[in-house]
């Protein structure tokens, strides 16, 4: 099963309802932090794994980002 995505969500697709669009993601970033909010770092990544947690924004299914995988990450 092939994805029509290319880049950060290619091989990553919901099962249930097919979307391949948009997902939220739980990452990890290195955050500049001052008493007046947070942003990620100028220079951070940001970083998931087959194990972060994360739901579709099309259907609000969620469970492990391997489960969206359709090839091995």
């Amino acid at each position: 099963m092939s994805s029509t995505n290319t880049n950060c969500l290619a091989g990553v697709k919901r099962p249930h309802c097919g979307s391949e669009d948009a997902f939220y993601i739980s990452a990890r970033v290195l955050a500049y932090v001052t008493d007046g909010g947070a942003e990620a770092a100028d220079y951070a990544s940001i970083d998931w794994d087959p194990d972060s947690h994360t739901e579709c924004a099309e259907c609000c299914g969620h469970g492990l980002f391997s489960d969206f995988s359709t090839s091995i990450i």
